[in-house]
């Protein structure tokens, strides 16, 4: 059977070794070290740890035009850029191209800053390209679109680096 005050007495010893111990290492608060010589380097994990990934992807798109899109009417390249490991984050811009006869081109500047849980995953990109739908709510006269899929980028690149991606699509 156990003696409930030795338990108690136990319990209370061990609570103040510990506060002692604690009072006396310079990794829990304290200014000291243990009696035992000096404390053991722990470097406790981080809680909620994040980095920081900032760049700047280059997309460049030419256009061959084959479809009926009148010389008057825009044509936007977009880049769709995610990243994908233990969160989601998507950043999208949209350019309009410059169109020369029945060809066009692009270029996306697309800068990137992300707080990610870690420095893990993959950036994946797609590109859209469109035409006419609703131009400051005004239907055009016609509307295309144009999807495709781009290289991932992986592992993600360090601070500051700028990738370039590009693309052909016939429009």
């Amino acid at each position: 059977m156990r003696n409930p005050i030795f338990s108690c007495l136990f319990g209370l010893a061990a609570s103040v070794s510990f506060a002692l111990s604690a009072a006396a290492d310079p990794l829990l608060g304290g200014a000291g070290t243990t009696l035992g010589g000096p404390a053991a380097a722990v470097t406790p994990a981080p809680v909620n740890a994040t980095v920081t990934r900032s760049g700047k992807i280059v997309l460049t798109v030419s256009i061959a035009i084959k479809s009926a899109v009148p010389t008057a009417q825009p044509i936007y390249c977009q880049l769709n850029s995610a990243h994908y490991g233990t969160s989601t984050i998507l950043e999208t811009l949209a350019v309009k191209a410059t169109r020369n006869g029945s060809t066009a081109s692009c270029t996306v500047p697309l800068n990137y800053s992300w707080r990610l849980p870690d420095a893990n995953g993959s950036i994946a990109n797609t590109l859209t390209v469109v035409s006419g739908q609703y131009e400051f709510g005004t239907p055009t006269v016609m509307a295309r679109n144009h999807t495709s899929g781009l290289a991932t980028i992986s592992p993600i690149p360090a601070n500051g680096a700028t990738t370039a991606l590009s693309a052909s699509v016939t429009f």
